[in-house]
């Protein structure tokens, strides 16, 4: 079901408005999105109405037109600061130049838009973008189930109502500017109410909107990384052709360890140019460390810095695992500091830092970390074969790879265990871990182990039977003994004080048989025993 809905717009170009969470209100948080959607996209539109851009309009009015009244505003505020929280859609803000006009124009009033007007913003920006080649939009609020849990009893009633109008908005939008609003939770929305009030708010509303279960299955991830991804099926075909060798050899390791069957590889190998380790990879990443900003969704669709379109206009190569690292790194050094992954982040960033003139030094070193990240040690251990998968198709080949290694070997950055050949970065512990082992290794060196036994155990053992028939009190002290010549041979067998000894053998550098003989030669006593 999901397919066919995504087949029906496949052949059609949206341009895709993110909403990111974090804001007060969700008019706020559409007019960033819709703001940011202009600027990355560079769409020269100039009807696009807000109390903020009415606001930023006054003052901009003051400054050409009444110089007295705007040279009083600024006496009351920082103007840099002030426009800058206009422009930033800070309510606060907005509030204190609603405080400020009457002050500032003898008595009037500053009228603020309705939140509705985001509405007909979004209306006219759909049919605005027609002429730059898109068929519309698709609003999309990633996590908006952390909207839901953060003001699940307090979402106002012009929230609900600009929820409602938006859907209508969607569900009534015409084939050449269509708008698509894709609401992203982790369970059904009105789970999240505990407010009966909300709950009814919620129902009054639910009807407009069409309820898709995502479930999270890696065949439908990989689905809709094929599909949101706009290629050129005979440039596909044609790669595949000249690099078939080597798309074979990584089918038959993903296939062959059973970490995805053949139809759900031949859909990883479609999502070029990502590389087909790179695509398993994101949607697993995403769920590990998935935010508002930073998610699956986001690197597909968003315009900024690392993601798939800015990868894609600037790389020539196959998209290798490396670039993963880069886009999900602020999400990584958001985790606890206890966890594997921020523990990971922070030992990258550092070499990648002292490396950064060297390319393939840095892209091993986020290759490595993702991987290390991925932690499925069973099918992707942190080891050279599995970094040969990671860069196959690429131009850092098998060679580049083992020279990296290498050489960051040689300057003492990363190890490679002895136990399983797992490679990671070197850092302190593993001096000090080192100088542990040492340490314990003198130790075992030159303890004596039947001093030390000695200096612990006393016991004595009585023949109880013995004692009982004569009326006396004999017994036998147990002596633990190093089992080598030079220590049998310094045994006092004379000595029977107490009336005997049992002497107990810690085996050496002789086996049992030479201890017997070296018994018989030595012992003048049947006081004394051997064991």
């Amino acid at each position: 079901r999901l397919e066919a809905n995504l087949n029906l717009i496949k052949d059609k170009k949206y341009l895709p408005i993110i909403i990111d969470g974090g804001y007060p209100s969700l008019t706020t948080s559409l007019n960033m999105g819709l703001k940011k959607a202009i600027k990355q996209n560079k769409i020269n539109i100039n009807n696009i109405n807000s109390s903020y851009t009415k606001a930023l309009d006054v003052i901009a009015s003051w400054e050409k037109n009444y110089p007295n009244t705007y040279n009083e505003f600024k006496k009351l505020v920082n103007i840099t600061d002030f426009i800058e929280g206009l422009t930033s859609f800070n309510k606060s803000v907005l509030d204190e130049f609603c405080l400020l006009y009457p002050i500032l124009t003898s008595g009037s009033t500053f009228e603020p838009f309705s939140d509705l007007e985001i509405i007909k913003n979004l209306s006219k920006f759909s049919k605005e973008i027609e002429k730059y080649g898109y068929n519309g939009i698709v609003i999309v609020y990633d996590e908006f189930s952390k909207y839901l849990e953060t003001y699940n009893n307090n979402i106002s009633q012009s929230d609900f109502r600009v929820l409602q109008d938006l859907a209508e908005l969607a569900n009534n939008s015409k084939e050449n500017n269509q708008i698509h609003l894709l609401l992203i939770t982790h369970k059904m929305p009105k789970n999240y109410f505990t407010s009966s009030l909300m709950l009814q708010e919620w129902d009054a509303i639910s009807g407009r909107f069409d309820y898709k279960e995502l479930i999270n299955e890696d065949y439908q991830a990989y689905e809709i990384i094929d599909n949101v991804i706009q290629k050129n099926d005979n440039e596909i075909s044609e790669i595949k052709k000249q690099y078939n060798n080597d798309y074979q050899e990584l089918k038959q390791y993903f296939v062959n360890k059973q970490i995805v069957n053949v139809q759900t590889f031949e859909t990883i190998e479609n999502c070029f140019p990502l590389h087909p380790f790179t695509a398993y990879c994101l949607p697993v990443i995403s769920s590990l460390v998935a935010q508002n900003t930073r998610t699956l969704f986001t690197f597909l669709l968003a315009k900024e810095p690392f993601s798939l379109s800015t990868l894609i206009a600037k790389k020539n190569d196959i998209i290798t695992v490396d670039c993963l690292f880069d886009y999900f790194e602020s999400s990584f050094k958001k985790q606890p500091f206890d966890s594997l992954i921020y523990k990971v982040w922070e030992e990258t960033i550092k070499l990648t830092r002292k490396f950064k003139a060297k390319e393939n030094i840095v892209k091993f070193l986020k290759a490595l970390a993702i991987i290390n990240i991925l932690n499925q040690l069973d099918e992707f251990p942190p080891v050279i074969d599995t970094l040969f998968v990671a860069f196959k198709l690429s131009n850092f080949d098998n060679k580049d790879i083992l020279q990296t290694i290498g050489f960051l070997t040689e300057t003492h950055d990363i190890i490679t265990s002895v136990n399983n050949m797992y490679i990671s970065i070197f850092h302190d512990t593993h001096n000090i871990l080192e100088a542990l082992q040492i340490e314990e290794r003198k130790i075992q060196k030159n303890i004596d182990v039947a001093y030390e036994l000695n200096t612990l155990i006393h016991k004595a053992f009585y023949p109880i039977a013995y004692n009982d028939e004569f009326n006396i009190t004999r017994y036998f002290e147990l002596c633990f003994c190093n089992g080598n010549e030079d220590k049998i041979k310094a045994i006092d067998f004379n000595n029977n004080n107490p009336d005997g000894k049992i002497y107990a053998i810690i085996p050496n550098n002789l086996d049992s048989s030479a201890i017997k003989t070296l018994y018989y030669e030595l012992n003048n006593s049947s006081m004394n025993l051997f064991v």
